[in-house]
């Protein structure tokens, strides 16, 4: 997935989806070994919310963004833990609330 990302895309957030019982930042990690040999930048952000935030703060008109992984999951597991997490929903909140305090226009 790392070299995938790292050939394709102009910048690669990391984070954290299905963890279940496992080390997100090993598994981020583990993915971090494909993009590094792409000499193309990246970001590890752990907390999933916070890596969406973070790739639609950076975003500029006519870029895309692709957030691959939970697809239509409505929940993220953790520890056996399944949290509510309806992503389409974070991320209408998140681009709702960098509008409301002016951190990104609608152009």
């Amino acid at each position: 997935m790392g070299e995938i990302s790292g050939r394709l895309a102009d910048f690669t957030v990391l984070m954290s989806d299905q963890v279940r019982s496992e080390d997100p930042l090993k598994i981020l990690k583990e993915i971090e070994v494909g993009i590094i040999p792409t000499g193309k930048p990246y970001k590890i952000i752990v907390d999933r919310t916070e890596g969406i935030r973070y790739a639609i703060s950076i975003a500029k008109p006519g870029d895309i963004i692709v957030i691959p992984g939970l697809g239509h999951d409505l929940y993220l597991e953790k520890n056996g833990v399944k949290y509510p997490y309806d992503e389409r929903k974070v991320i209408a909140k998140l681009i709702d609330e960098m509008i409301e305090s002016g951190e990104k226009k609608i152009s």
